[in-house]
């Protein structure tokens, strides 16, 4: 645990001297891109996604509107509320924050295989999973895996059968739910796209696979 610790602390340190040269604290930079990414978000929701308290985001919050990151708007439908929005400014900075990022991955990464870095990855989306827990909260169950609950056309797939299918855990997962990937049949004279909906049709879970007895576990390097 203490290597963790030392971990966290080595890799703040490095983000913070980074944000440092914007004119931005970590938190205010982390609450920037959380902006950008959710494009309008409400006070208390911005507390979940960085993980921090009330009177933490409360300051981080004035501190954007301050600087021209965030603006508010009203919700429509109850206009006491408000929520907050990026500006074009926070837009323009979004180049600069996505640079660091990819400047620290590339440091951390650096001498990793791909398969090593994918496991990793593999681990810290379980970890990001129980992170509720920490605060005295259970999270969302997953809906359990059918494979005949899985529509042939892909079309009619919901998110939550999609996210269902890749939290699998391949440990104890049924294997008579699988597919053996031996018996999936390709007509390699169709075009690629419609040879690629053909594998899932089959397939039905394109994230866990059977090969006789072993289920096999597939991840997707392209997946946040």
């Amino acid at each position: 645990m203490q290597k963790n610790i030392a971990i966290y602390r080595s890799i703040d340190t490095w983000l913070e001297k980074q944000y440092a040269q914007l004119g931005l604290t970590g938190l205010q930079a982390s609450a920037i891109m959380v902006l950008l990414d959710a494009h309008k978000i409400s006070q208390s929701e911005l507390a979940g996604e960085l993980g921090v308290g009330k009177s933490a985001v409360s300051k981080v919050s004035s501190k954007l509107l301050e600087l021209g990151y965030a603006e508010r708007r009203r919700r429509r439908k109850d206009k006491r509320l408000h929520l907050l929005c990026p500006t074009q400014k926070a837009a323009q900075l979004s180049p600069q924050l996505v640079a660091i990022q990819n400047q620290l991955e590339e440091i951390l990464f650096s001498d990793f295989w791909e398969g090593d870095r994918e496991r990793l990855e593999y681990y810290l989306d379980r970890i990001r999973d129980n992170i509720p827990l920490l605060h005295g909260r259970s999270f969302e169950p997953v809906p359990p895996y059918r494979m005949k609950d899985i529509p042939d056309d892909l079309r009619n797939i919901t998110p939550e059968q999609w996210e269902a299918m890749r939290k699998v855990d391949i440990r104890t997962v049924d294997k008579s739910q699988l597919v053996d990937i031996r018996t999936i049949k390709i007509d390699e004279e169709l075009p690629p796209i419609d040879r690629w909906f053909s594998y899932l049709r089959q397939v039905k879970n394109p994230y866990c696979v059977r090969v006789g007895d072993m289920a096999i576990k597939i991840n997707f390097p392209d997946e946040n």
